[in-house]
């Protein structure tokens, strides 16, 4: 069985982080928390330090928007 599909709980500091390299590793990911607001900063901040790995030569701008697509963000479960 090969899993294809995560759902983390919780879009703060340790959640987002998470999301960040599992989308990073071809993951879908569930990003879930109860705080929409707290979903919407959590995906600016996995913008933010995508694009920082961009700066070193790490991911590709293609690769940061496809990383970025396969999170789904949701406020319940």
């Amino acid at each position: 069985m090969e899993i294809k599909k995560i759902t983390v709980v919780g879009a703060g500091t340790m959640g987002s982080g998470i999301a960040h390299v599992l989308s990073q590793n071809g993951y879908l990911v569930n990003l879930i928390d109860i705080n929409k607001s707290v979903l919407e900063k959590a995906i600016n901040v996995i913008r933010q330090n995508m694009d920082r790995q961009i700066k070193k030569g790490l991911m590709t701008e293609e690769e940061k928007e496809q990383a970025i697509a396969r999170i789904n963000t949701l406020t319940s479960l």
